[in-house]
């Protein structure tokens, strides 16, 4: 197993630019065939980046002999480094932004696009963003819903990632159908009350993303009809929801949601056993779009959005509008990551080889004594 499958990163880049173009389709109000299209990408991607999640977790988990609670607290403070602080950086943009701005909403435009930065004179909002409770995810960076699902979900990997380890596949089978029925059970019971059935509901494809991780060798070598199908199929599942869109299928998202997560797998199953597929991705563009996706994902809507704001009384169709943020987008998140993201990462494992230095350390001065 290679320290770093290269072609992962490319596909959290793909699935970046997947959720703007999710986002800008979100931004009409009313239905058309274009919203129905693009609109479904964002579920999907984000799907893919909790699944990605998954695999890159355990691999660095696989690589470790054994797993102590000093691992524990510097896996811990890596996360933290790595998704809260990047994830607390973006939010105070964001609510400085929107207080500037005091957007009231723009008629003709969704309610989605309407409600986002509208909750900036309101404290509770900012404060539970920042506290992730989960609640107001939609006034300040829409977002965050899944930023908050994977940091918990982040809490307790290791558990699940042992779970699996040990039971195997039909452990992780159970695992998955437990937390599935739990998450909707709760939604139900709850709604959407603090994330928290979205939260048992998404475990499941972390889940997913360590039965990969664990069995990649199965799926080598493949014959060619073989791979085709499953390429095939993959894209199917994965693109399921824009496909009964156009033919005014109507979808459960539950259910879509499972069905999403099965391509998902198939499709990082596909570029795993393409060496081809693999070169292809690990060009420059879209290794570059990779490194900064997290970036991407976390200012996107607090770019164009704005943007919207500042530029609709130039006459200026939203369309072309959007059209000029896709560069200012990347621009920006290029400057995030090289300012907020990129030097927390870093600054968090350096913090966390110390943590897990200075714990061992007085693990031993206490077995002398």
């Amino acid at each position: 197993m290679p320290k770093r499958l290269f072609f992962l990163d490319a596909l959290r880049g793909i699935a970046a630019i997947t959720v703007i173009i999710t986002h800008f389709a979100e931004t009409y109000a009313g239905e058309s065939l274009l919203k129905g299209i693009f609109q479904p990408f964002g579920r999907s991607a984000v799907i893919l980046f909790f699944l990605l999640s998954g695999i890159s977790l355990s691999m660095s988990f696989q690589r470790k002999v054994s797993f102590s609670w000093q691992d524990y607290i510097s896996y811990l403070v890596k996360r933290f480094f790595r998704i809260y602080l990047p994830f607390f950086v973006a939010i105070l943009i964001a609510q400085g932004i929107f207080h500037i701005l005091q957007p009231q909403g723009i008629a003709g435009l969704s309610e989605w696009f309407n409600l986002t930065g509208t909750g900036t004179a309101d404290f509770r909002i900012l404060v539970g963003n920042i506290f992730m409770t989960g609640n107001y995810v939609n006034r300040i960076d829409p977002v965050i819903w899944s930023l908050i699902i994977e940091l918990r979900i982040s809490i307790i990997f290791p558990l699940l990632f042992c779970i699996v380890k040990k039971y195997e596949v039909l452990g992780a089978t159970i695992l998955m159908a437990i937390t599935l029925v739990s998450g909707v059970s709760v939604l139900y019971i709850s709604t959407q009350n603090f994330l928290l059935g979205q939260t048992i509901f998404h475990t499941a494809f972390f889940v997913l993303g360590i039965v990969i991780s664990l069995h990649w060798s199965h799926i080598k070598n493949m014959s060619k009809q073989m791979y085709c199908l499953i390429s095939i199929a993959s894209l199917l599942l994965y693109f399921h929801v824009v496909i009964f869109n156009l033919v005014g299928i109507p979808t459960i998202q539950i259910i879509s949601d499972v069905v999403i997560g099965l391509g998902c797998m198939g499709i990082v199953l596909a570029c795993y056993e393409s060496k081809t597929v693999q070169e292809h991705l690990t060009n420059r563009i879209y290794q570059g779009v990779g490194k900064i996706s997290f970036s991407i994902y976390l200012v996107h809507c607090i770019i164009f959005i704005p943007m919207i704001y500042m530029m609709q009384h130039m006459n200026i169709a939203v369309p072309i509008i959007q059209g000029i943020s896709i560069p200012v987008i990347f621009i920006c998140a290029s400057v995030f990551y090289c300012i907020a993201e990129h030097p927390l990462k870093i600054r968090g494992q350096s913090l966390s080889r110390k943590v897990e230095s200075r714990t061992r350390n007085r693990g031993r001065i206490l077995e002398e004594e």
